[in-house]
């Protein structure tokens, strides 16, 4: 039998999107917790906020605000 690539790589993008959509939705969840403010990280000597970071593919780090972005 002859698989379909193209129907393949859809499929399989279907199933990456519904699973980040739940994994969406679990995080909004627990954000929604009016404790979830407690799993911040911990504010860095110098820094007035918590920063939470994103890491790139090549290694850097993008950084947030990460109290605004729990919100």
């Amino acid at each position: 039998m002859k698989v379909n690539q193209h129907a393949f790589d859809i499929g399989q993008l279907a199933q990456r999107l519904s699973s980040g959509y739940c994994t969406h939705l679990a995080a909004i969840t627990v954000a929604c917790n009016p404790h979830a403010g407690i799993l911040a990280p911990e504010r860095l000597p110098g820094d007035r906020i918590p920063i939470g970071t994103v890491k790139r593919k090549d290694g850097t780090e993008h950084q947030f605000h990460f109290l605004h972005y729990l919100k």
